[in-house]
């Protein structure tokens, strides 16, 4: 299964991530954010009504929930602190935590980095080539908007 993750408000920029029955919101959060980047939340966006999602959520069995009206649902990567955590877990990062950024913890497997080479996200042939070609129109889309610049 894959989420569509915007990365701003303006739905211009997005990014794609496997999502797996072990996929955590906190994944998909550490998947999408910058290198180095602090604080960020996914919120959810469902007819104008907005809510940020716990980072232990379980996000295969999210968007599950959802049915037939998924579709409907937008989330957004939000470059800010949750309201939904705890406020002292906020800013406080051990170095171990800041190291371990990009790391997906998988019952039974091997550590990944951003989920590659977890043999637990099967995506079909049409679902890979539904992706890449979703991705070359953003890459084409970005090179027009530089060009503009």
């Amino acid at each position: 299964m894959i989420l569509t993750v915007f990365l701003s408000n303006n739905e211009q920029i997005l990014t794609e991530v496997p999502i797996t029955p072990e996929t955590t919101c906190r994944d998909v959060v550490e998947f999408c954010k910058e290198p180095g980047e602090g604080s960020c939340h996914l919120a959810e966006v469902w007819r104008g009504n907005e809510r940020p999602i716990p980072f232990d959520h379980m996000m295969y069995e999210h968007l599950q929930k959802w049915g037939p009206r998924r579709e409907e649902v937008k989330f957004f990567l939000r470059h800010e602190d949750s309201p939904t955590e705890n406020s002292e877990q906020g800013g406080r990062q051990t170095q171990e935590q800041r190291t371990q950024r990009n790391v997906i913890n998988v019952p039974g497997e091997k550590r990944t980095e951003n989920g590659v080479g977890n043999p637990r996200v099967e995506l079909t042939l049409s679902e890979l080539q539904d992706m890449a070609a979703r991705q070359q129109q953003q890459i084409e889309n970005q090179q027009q908007m530089l060009v503009a610049k």
